[in-house]
């Protein structure tokens, strides 16, 4: 069922659902069943971290270090809640919200 479906808001102004936890917690194996369920679309802020630096998640710890990945995970947090039409979104760390 979907969240129209449900008689629930979706698309812009709709809720927004962020899952936060420590790196395998879930959050990425959950996340699309949660968006599925409530018909928006899912978005990884992990893969938007590795796709802006050309690298996976794991090279830019080792290669750059946790302070820069933190850095592009606070943008892409960022991004992620300041963008509509993706009402679902995830965040690796709490930190990544609230430092901004």
């Amino acid at each position: 069922m979907t969240a129209a479906q449900a008689g629930e808001p979706s698309g812009p102004g709709a809720p927004l659902v962020v899952l936060i936890g420590p790196p395998g917690a879930g959050k990425t194996a959950v996340g699309p069943l949660v968006a599925a369920r409530l018909g928006v679309p899912f978005r990884d802020t992990d893969a938007e971290v590795g796709a802006a630096a050309g690298k996976p998640v794991s090279d830019i710890f080792v290669e750059n270090g946790e302070e820069a990945f933190r850095a592009l995970e606070r943008e892409a947090a960022a991004r992620a809640l300041d963008e509509p039409e993706y009402p679902l979104s995830r965040a690796g760390v709490d930190r990544a919200i609230t430092e901004q």
